[in-house]
């Protein structure tokens, strides 16, 4: 294989695939449970029992749909779940994603029917900052937000929706050992970047998987002009998710994006088309 027809083999998404919706942000659901089959004799699985997502399905279930709910060990998916291939329409987790991240997508895409759908909302654990010094300290290689929407085209959910945003919380004085910027002598805002992903499950394109060792092929992507990428057979999907993710982790860095509303400025190269978020 030429290295250019091997470039375009490392890409997970095909040219043929639809742009996603991107936001800023994470945690609505809307898309989701609007389109997902949530009627008599549906079954939804959700995975991590996360109080709040379990009263958010039940809220939205049909009174005769089926809501399977996974906590503790029975939540750790890249070990196997005990469900018949396409056995269910609707996957939802929060912080499911924890364990190795392809067994655990591949797991998720096995039981969810053609057609059905999931909703995955994970954090960045090994990326927490303290906002107000954002900036100061190097980001982590690992990237946890590419691995996420690269792995799950792999296996065949297609992302129609894909969120990008944070999730803050307060800790008391000397309480944030570890943190990539800590502070000691006050109690401090930690953020914690955070990825949703809602897909649509297709089949999957063996022919485009990531080979091991591949790396994350995506970065080169937004360092490069739309038309070098497009030349070199780079989707227009898969530019567009790079670019934000791009910019995601600029927002990381720059503490403006934090301060005082917590909400990213207008600037923000998000698509957003429809009503506002």
């Amino acid at each position: 294989m030429s290295g250019e027809a091997d470039r375009r083999a490392r890409w997970t998404f095909a040219e043929e695939d639809p742009l996603p919706l991107l936001v800023g942000g994470a945690g609505l659901r809307d898309l989701v449970y609007a389109r997902a089959d949530l009627g008599s004799g549906a079954r939804v699985l959700d995975v991590g029992g996360d109080p709040q997502l379990s009263r958010e399905v039940a809220e939205h279930a049909g009174a005769g749909t089926e809501v399977v709910v996974l906590a503790g060990d029975d939540a750790q998916v890249w070990n196997g779940l005990a469900l018949d291939d396409g056995a269910v329409g609707l996957v939802v987790g929060n912080d499911a994603l924890r364990g190795p991240l392809a067994p655990a997508l591949a797991e998720i895409a096995r039981v969810v029917r053609r057609g059905g759908w999931v909703s995955l909302i994970q954090p960045a654990h090994g990326r927490v900052f303290t906002p107000a010094l954002a900036e100061d300290g190097p980001v982590s290689q690992r990237v946890l937000e590419g691995e996420v929407i690269w792995a799950a085209r792999a296996v065949g959910l297609l992302p129609v929706m894909v969120g990008l945003g944070f999730q803050y919380r307060e800790a008391p004085v000397g309480a944030v050992d570890g943190v990539r910027s800590p502070v000691t002598a006050l109690p401090v805002t930690l953020a914690t970047p955070v990825v949703q992903i809602d897909a649509v499950r297709v089949d999957p394109r063996p022919d485009r998987a990531v080979p091991p060792g591949s790396g994350p092929e995506w970065y080169e992507a937004y360092r490069r002009a739309l038309d070098q990428a497009v030349a070199v057979g780079i989707p227009l999907a898969a530019w567009q998710i790079a670019q934000a993710i791009g910019n995601h982790l600029a927002r990381e860095r720059d503490p403006l994006c934090h301060w005082p509303s917590r909400v990213a400025p207008m600037w923000t190269p998000f698509h957003t088309p429809g009503d506002p978020r």
